[in-house]
């Protein structure tokens, strides 16, 4: 003979009771899963918001490197323009000592400087070459001219000016033709008095 239930209270109650007992259950389990996503979710965040951290310091040692590199390339550019302006300064205020000087101790007696300079070189020349051009420093066109004209060369011994001219304070350079060249520029010549006047002159003018 089958057993009976037998059911104690309102059947509507053990039901809506069954109903809530369910929902609660559901709504831990839903509550378990969203907070098991959310973790999820945050440690997703987490790594991602590190690897932007890292990139964002690679990119910016990245971008101090190059900024590091472009300002030392700028330095070295700008350390080199400034020593040529010092270097063009130096030389325009020699070049204008110079004119000083030689307008201090006249026109004849530098033309007469210059003629025995080409004495000189023309009598070291002489014993196998006969002819010579000479080329003059651009300052000095004028006055080796006149120092060609005036030189008293060895016989049979001929100058002639060359159309260029050489860079140099002053002088010339003489050459024979198919042989050696001989420099006479001032540069040379002086060249323990000029470097000194151009320490002297950088002292001066930049005070070093």
């Amino acid at each position: 003979m089958a057993a009976r239930i037998r059911l104690i209270g309102s059947p509507e109650k053990l039901v809506d009771e069954v109903i809530e007992r369910a929902r609660r259950n559901a709504e831990a389990r839903m509550n378990e899963a969203l907070e098991a996503a959310r973790k999820i979710l945050d440690k997703a965040f987490e790594e991602s918001l590190s690897r932007l951290e890292e990139e964002l310091r690679r990119s910016a040692r990245s971008a101090s490197e190059r900024l590091e590199s472009f300002a030392a390339r700028h330095e070295v550019e700008l350390r080199k323009k400034i020593a040529k302006l010092r270097a063009e300064a130096v030389e325009e205020a020699l070049r204008q000592a110079l004119e000083k000087l030689r307008s201090t101790v006249g026109e004849e007696e530098y033309t007469g400087f210059l003629a025995r300079l080409l004495e000189e070189a023309a009598r070291r020349l002489a014993a196998e070459y006969r002819e010579l051009v000479v080329v003059p420093a651009g300052p000095d066109r004028e006055a080796v001219k006149r120092a060609v004209k005036r030189a008293r060369l060895p016989g049979g011994v001929k100058a002639s000016l060359a159309d260029e001219t050489v860079e140099g304070i002053g002088g010339f350079i003489i050459r024979a033709r198919g042989g050696p060249s001989l420099d006479y520029r001032l540069d040379v010549v002086l060249s323990t008095a000029v470097e000194e006047a151009r320490s002297r002159i950088a002292s001066i003018l930049f005070e070093e």
